[in-house]
């Protein structure tokens, strides 16, 4: 469920823009996890973009964890 969150991308173009993104993916951009690769303009490998959140996990408020648990699973993660 994650990953189809995440990578659901609403245009085909080689350039994403925010637009472009899913909200799960807005989501990990608010707490700094990039889920598009910033050379190769593609999705980023959903394992890569798991570590750098799990990387920054402890240091999210309440707040985002939720935000973010939400968006991108469907349901709160503690």
């Amino acid at each position: 469920m994650v990953m189809a969150r995440v990578g659901q991308i609403k245009s085909p173009d080689v350039e994403v823009t925010g637009e472009d993104m899913s909200n799960a993916a807005k989501a990990l951009k608010s707490v700094k996890v990039d889920v598009i690769d910033a050379q190769t303009h593609q999705l980023r490998n959903m394992n890569d973009i798991l570590s750098d959140l799990s990387e920054k996990w402890d240091g999210l408020t309440e707040n985002e964890k939720a935000y973010v648990s939400f968006a991108a699973a469907g349901r709160m993660c503690a």
